[in-house]
């Protein structure tokens, strides 16, 4: 069973969005937006805890697609894959720790307003392994 959830918030006048597809055994994370959305950096935590990033040349998301996905992995126990690319084509030092933190205030209404409903999935699919 696939389901998908969708946040968003403003910073600088512009939209960043997450979309979280829950999977039977995963979730994968898209994080963009800004001026133009791509893909900046690639986090994975297997199921043991085991953290890969890539991040793409001139890229500066790790930070954010490592602490995503860390801060997934530890809630929900299982393997976590976090695409994250925020783009602002004229931006100061300041404003990007503005982008970094409203990230991680976006992460945090996830990770509160999911956390009944992953929960109710991960048992759902304990009941069905017995």
């Amino acid at each position: 069973m696939i389901n998908v959830l969708e946040k968003s918030c403003m910073i600088l006048n512009k939209e960043i969005k997450a979309i979280i597809v829950y999977t039977d055994n995963g979730l994968t994370v898209t994080l963009a937006g800004g001026d133009k959305s791509h893909i900046g950096a690639v986090t994975a935590v297997d199921e043991s805890g085991k953290i890969t990033t890539i991040t793409f040349p001139e890229h500066k998301e790790t930070i954010i697609s490592e602490t995503w996905a860390k801060e997934l992995f530890k809630s929900y126990h299982i393997p976590v894959v976090v695409s994250a690319g925020i783009h602002y084509d004229v931006i100061t030092k300041e404003q990007i720790a503005e982008v970094v933190e409203a990230s991680y205030s976006l992460l945090n209404l996830i990770l509160e307003e999911s956390k009944d409903f992953v929960c109710s999935l991960l048992e759902a699919e304990e009941k069905k392994d017995f």
